[in-house]
């Protein structure tokens, strides 16, 4: 632990070189976890092709390079890889690495969701959800996100607790919302932590219950979900 101290009038500053060398030792790791996924990329395995693009993506044991991630996921893609094709949806999504591109993403989603991959199942519901590269619809926004949370997909069953409690895409039911909330929080969700610690707050679903709403303000802000955090903050 780094600490403060004064000696003869002059403050020293004590620095804990363990913590330096821990993080020094994970970016080594690191390092080589990218090496041993480039040498496994060229042996043709669409699997080490997107971890490789992961890397890319989030720089971590390499510098952070979108279009590397992007050609990365393309190629696992067109392998057939369905995390790759999700990922590679998310791309067009955003516009991180290649032009922007919607409708693309969209395509891309359904092609993974056709195949009952629960993250593009979720990803193609939140395009219909908000209209990103489709026409809105909000109830079948909501079928989709069922499908994910039946397999046990956290943002799903996140997203679809949100759609019981606002009323979208389906009946408004509190009690639902709070059920899918929890599935989620089970699963250590953030933003079903944080939202189910407003349910507490206002005893939406729920016997009102502040002490219960802190602790999962904190769970969720422990994580760093921004909101969470500011919540938090005036508890």
């Amino acid at each position: 632990m780094n600490g403060r101290e004064d000696y003869n009038g002059q403050e020293v500053i004590f620095i804990d070189t363990s913590l330096i060398q821990k993080a020094a030792e994970g970016l080594q790791r690191a390092k080589e976890e990218f090496r041993t996924l480039l040498e496994q990329a060229e042996s043709d395995d669409a699997t080490a092709w997107c971890d490789l693009a992961v890397r890319y993506s989030e720089g971590d044991g390499v510098e952070k390079d979108p279009e590397q991630a992007v050609y990365w996921f393309t190629k696992a893609a067109e392998d057939g890889d369905l995390r790759a094709t999700t990922m590679l949806g998310r791309c067009f999504q955003t516009g991180v690495g290649i032009e922007r591109d919607e409708a693309r993403a969209v395509e891309l989603y359904r092609k993974a969701a056709d195949e009952g991959y629960a993250p593009a199942l979720c990803d193609l519901g939140l395009c219909y959800e908000n209209a990103g590269g489709i026409a809105e619809d909000k109830a079948r926004a909501a079928e989709l996100y069922q499908q994910a949370a039946d397999m046990e997909y956290a943002p799903a069953q996140c997203n679809l607790g949100v759609c019981y409690l606002s009323g979208i895409g389906v009946e408004r039911d509190v009690e639902a919302a709070v059920s899918w909330l929890e599935k989620a929080v089970e699963q250590g969700f953030p933003r079903a932590q944080d939202i189910l610690g407003d349910c507490y707050w206002d005893g939406t679903g729920v016997e009102k219950d502040r002490a219960e709403s802190a602790r999962l303000y904190r769970q969720a802000a422990d994580q760093g979900f921004p909101r969470a955090m500011q919540s938090g903050a005036v508890l």
